[in-house]
């Protein structure tokens, strides 16, 4: 498991939101949907609307610089 991945999967499990920043200068603050370590992604959710949860973003684990796991709840409690 590699370092984002415990981090992502973290978030995923405790319900908050991770600010992930990529190479391409995207930034997102967000919850975590999926950890996928075989294939080295991450989904998160991307909400086109307030409460909305279904809309994902597929992210490479490589092409994240930089992630912070916050302590803003997200999702479930």
């Amino acid at each position: 498991m590699t370092a984002w991945g415990n981090d992502l999967r973290f978030a995923q499990q405790a319900g908050v939101a991770v600010d992930v920043r990529l190479f391409d200068g995207q930034r997102f603050q967000t919850g975590v949907a999926e950890v996928d370590e075989e294939t080295g992604s991450v989904s998160l959710y991307r909400p086109q609307t307030l409460g909305d949860t279904t809309t994902r973003v597929r992210v490479n684990l490589d092409d994240i610089t930089s992630l912070a796991v916050t302590d803003i709840q997200w999702g479930q409690p």
